[in-house]
């Protein structure tokens, strides 16, 4: 199996993949059971029912990388806005971006007040050392450590199977903070995606179909 690898955020995985410019887009959304306005913002008119298949690869560790030993005892996402640091940020449109501006909503954390949120290397793994030699990125662990349609194709039935294997398990392993979730499988996205809702995506605006807002509405009066 031949792949020709481009490394970009999850939001331009998708993008790619929507224009047809791709046949697998590999991104990163968390397990929210609540669901999350930011992630439902910025990914769901990418994903189309019926034309996408998702596909369960692992799930990763994250969490704040600091100094050793941790000298302005850093403890929550609330003490982003202590001063005497500075948080280094992930590029636009990355799924660790995603997940940071979640948790800000979510603890109702004004990114204002988080010194050098606007500070965002080009990548996770390369320049924030030497550029932000005191700051306070946010990343998987194995990073730390190291510091559709076309779903039925045969490209992809081979990629399938690979993440099935015990090879890709073993793999795996080696690496901290990530394990193998329903590898290979073909997941849905209303279970698989907390801020997903199939019917209105699918019809592309809120409410769902004239049909479905009529029922809404037959069963609101019947119910009064």
């Amino acid at each position: 199996m031949h792949i020709d690898l481009s490394f970009v955020g999850s939001i331009d995985c998708l993008r790619a993949l929507a224009a047809g410019r791709c046949l697998v887009a590999g991104f990163h959304v968390p397990a929210l059971r609540d669901g999350s306005p930011v992630f439902a913002r910025a990914l769901k008119n990418l994903l189309k029912p019926g034309r996408h298949k998702l596909i369960g690869c692992t799930r990763r560790m994250q969490g704040l990388m600091v100094a050793k030993g941790n000298p302005l005892a850093l403890g929550s996402l609330a003490d982003l806005a202590k001063p005497g640091g500075r948080f280094v940020n992930r590029q636009p449109g990355s799924g660790t971006r995603l997940l940071l501006d979640h948790l800000l909503d979510r603890e109702r954390i004004d990114a204002a007040l988080v010194r050098g949120y606007r500070d965002a290397p080009e990548d996770h793994m390369s320049r924030w050392p030497r550029r932000w030699p005191a700051g306070w990125p946010m990343s998987a662990r194995a990073s730390g450590r190291r510091h559709t349609s076309s779903g039925s194709t045969s490209a992809v039935q081979r990629l399938r199977a690979a993440l099935a294997s015990a090879t890709w398990h073993q793999d795996l392993r080696s690496l901290a903070g990530y394990v193998a979730t329903r590898p290979g499988e073909v997941l849905a996205l209303t279970g698989s995606l907390a801020w997903w809702n199939y019917r209105n995506a699918r019809k592309g605006r809120p409410g769902g179909s004239a049909r479905a807002r009529e029922r809404r509405r037959t069963a609101a009066t019947s119910e009064a």
